[in-house]
């Protein structure tokens, strides 16, 4: 009887492959990912999406500067309210792209002094106008 390896290699292939390939990655990846400043929109989305809670301080870092403010505010709208999350909220309050989304999201999160915040900004608004 003879024993053929093409067989075992194959298998051996296959689990060698699901170790180190490009199977799912996790959310210390796309963290480490977004701190590193690769896959940028990839790596906001797919914080929200697999609920990478610790992801929201380098979500709060990334977002002043960031081309991808929408995705944040989505990723943390997934993620629920926290500090830092209130932060970027506050922040994007008086962003006419996505102020309207941050404020929609402080009043679902019943943002303790938001009324103050939103208050200021419409006055500032109407000044801006005049």
């Amino acid at each position: 009887m003879r024993l053929s390896w093409a067989p075992v290699l194959g298998l051996l292939l296959v689990f060698v492959s699901g170790c180190f390939g490009s199977g799912e990655k996790g959310c210390n990846y796309w963290v480490d990912q977004l701190a590193k400043g690769k896959k940028l929109q990839e790596s906001i989305v797919k914080i929200g999406e697999l609920s990478c809670k610790d992801g929201v301080s380098t979500l709060a870092t990334r977002f002043p500067d960031s081309l991808y403010r929408r995705e944040i505010l989505t990723s943390i709208k997934a993620l629920g309210k926290s500090a830092d999350s209130v932060k970027i909220v506050q922040s994007a309050l008086p962003d006419k792209e996505i102020g309207p989304l941050a404020i929609r999201m402080a009043m679902d999160w019943n943002i303790a002094g938001i009324q103050k915040d939103l208050i200021k900004l419409v006055r500032s608004q109407r000044n801006s106008s005049m």
